[in-house]
């Protein structure tokens, strides 16, 4: 029994609030991408609605890109018992945030098998003294839940993202310079899930983020690369050649059908990095941390494991790598060897665990 709101809060609401976003991050999560698989169909179809919609506009003489596509967690609908996430095309930054010109809706109503027992068990009458103050003093407390589990969505949404990427699903759709996919508050706060910047030297970026940047078909043969930041960056179709990756930051890269021959990666951070239908020959990886529960990263973000899929290995080398929850699916493997690794469940087929001699 608690005798005042700051009390409850500390000692109950925050605990009960704890656990609804531990077992939100699971959902999201399941083992089976039940609701990225949602999610997938529901983007997908909003967006083929928006590239009509744009198609329709050519055919009458109009211009019409997207600067921003917006996505908003209506707080309203989630206490009136039907979540819903509003979606909104922006033209450019002049009609932001007043004058979307397609806006769609993604039912989320799955929230309430969460949301529903949180509300109940913060809500009990057990719980406190109505002399002291009311229920309506509790819910004043549920905005700022409800905004942790927007951010919470936002980080799985940053990974759901590049299955649009990879689908082709967003390629038809006319994007002005500087295009953002975001997920916040109705007319309020937006995170960034994705970003495409204008292109850039990789090797001449003057210190400049390259998150959100694509590279295509670019070779580099024969460089030494440190310390450069290439978090969320995107590379197609990229060969490399003998170069040498030290203490660069690949976080939350993509690299889909490239080709590494003869590459070192010495003390980089894979976590989240993700590779599809690449080619690794003679490749090594040493002292590199693939774990998404790493120190080094940010605290503010949650990260997966680094994924390699459809990958094909010859005679790759990993030397005192953290690989802890990495994933290898449909990959082909010959002579990878693993030298005194963290590996949890590293996915190679055929590998070769090696501890270093005394």
């Amino acid at each position: 029994m608690f005798s005042s709101l700051d009390e409850y809060k500390q000692e109950y609401y925050a605990d009960r609030e704890r656990g609804l976003l531990q077992k939100l991050n699971m959902w999201l999560g399941d083992s089976k991408a039940e609701r990225r698989q949602e999610w997938l169909r529901a983007m997908t179809d909003i967006l083929q609605q928006a590239i009509a919609v744009q198609q329709q506009a050519q055919q009458a003489g109009q211009s019409l890109s997207c600067r921003y596509l917006t996505c908003s967690l209506l707080y309203i609908s989630i206490y009136q018992g039907q979540p819903v996430i509003r979606v909104e095309f922006f033209g450019d930054a002049d009609s932001y945030p007043h004058a979307p010109w397609l806006t769609a809706a993604i039912d989320v109503k799955g929230l309430l098998t969460l949301w529903t027992p949180f509300e109940q068990q913060v809500l009990d009458k057990q719980r406190w003294l109505a002399r002291y103050y009311a229920p309506a003093e509790i819910r004043r407390l549920f905005p700022q839940t409800i905004e942790k589990m927007v951010y919470l969505l936002a980080c799985h949404w940053r990974y759901w993202v590049r299955e649009l990427l990879l689908q082709g699903a967003m390629t038809g759709l006319a994007k002005s310079e500087g295009f953002a996919l975001t997920l916040g508050q109705y007319r309020g706060w937006q995170e960034p899930v994705y970003t495409a910047k204008p292109p850039q030297d990789l090797l001449l970026h003057g210190a400049r983020s390259l998150a959100g940047v694509d590279f295509v078909k670019g070779i580099y043969r024969g460089q030494t690369i440190r310390q450069d930041d290439w978090s969320e960056t995107r590379f197609w179709d990229c060969c490399w050649e003998r170069v040498q990756l030290e203490q660069v930051n690949l976080a939350d890269a993509l690299f889909v059908n490239c080709r590494f021959y003869g590459v070192a990666f010495t003390d980089c951070c894979l976590a989240g990095a993700r590779f599809v239908s690449c080619a690794f020959y003679t490749c090594t990886f040493t002292a590199c941390d693939a774990n998404p529960e790493s120190q080094a990263l940010p605290a503010t973000r949650l990260y997966q494991g680094a994924c390699w899929q459809a990958c094909k290995w010859q005679h790759c080398v990993f030397d005192r790598c953290d690989l802890q929850r990495m994933r290898v699916s449909d990959d082909w493997q010959e002579n990878v060897t693993l030298r005194d690794c963290k590996t949890g469940q590293a996915g190679f087929m055929q590998i070769e665990q090696e501890a270093d001699d005394d």
